[in-house]
């Protein structure tokens, strides 16, 4: 989900995936985002490694229709090298989806113990540990429960009383 600039690795992505489909024949990488013009570049990039009939591009997912994408999903992936904070893991661990994330930027403190890191420059760090959650019963159930649990950790609410208690703090300081 978000976005094809750079910074979303999704070219990383695919060449993981690329190694994935080897021994997971039965998979599909679904790729949500508005159309921007690094995906022709991408697109490009898919057919050199002949995935073309393996990489669906949903194009802009409305926010109700997400919920069906993560329960849908057997693994939720954002190797982002970059996230301001990175709301996406956070709804795909709600949804109990196993997620597994880059070990960069804000991305492990908001997703704690409820989603496997990997560094994401190391494409083959990166398929060996989709291939482990896909492959691993025990692991992927351990990393639904986990994120279940940290997601809930975060809320709308809570962060209006917290976005609250810093107006009023900051106002009472003048």
């Amino acid at each position: 989900l978000g976005g094809f600039s750079p910074r979303k690795n999704v070219r990383g992505l695919v060449s993981a995936f690329k190694a994935v489909c080897a021994d997971t024949a039965d998979i599909q990488l679904l790729v949500a985002g508005r159309e921007t013009p690094n995906l022709q570049a991408l697109q490009e990039h898919i057919a050199k490694l002949s995935l073309t009939n393996k990489v669906r591009f949903l194009g802009f997912v409305p926010m109700q229709d997400l919920p069906y994408l993560y329960n849908g999903a057997a693994l939720f992936v954002y190797p982002s090298l970059y996230e301001g904070f990175g709301l996406p893991p956070l709804e795909a661990m709600a949804c109990g989806t196993p997620t597994l994330v880059s070990d960069c930027s804000s991305l492990p403190e908001i997703v704690g113990t409820g989603a496997k890191l990997v560094t994401v420059e190391e494409t083959q760090a990166l398929a060996a540990a989709m291939h482990e959650i896909l492959h691993s019963e025990s692991l992927a159930h351990e990393l639904s429960l986990n994120g279940i649990n940290q997601a809930h950790q975060y809320s709308w609410a809570k962060t209006a009383v917290k976005t609250l208690k810093v107006y009023e703090k900051c106002g009472s300081s003048t």
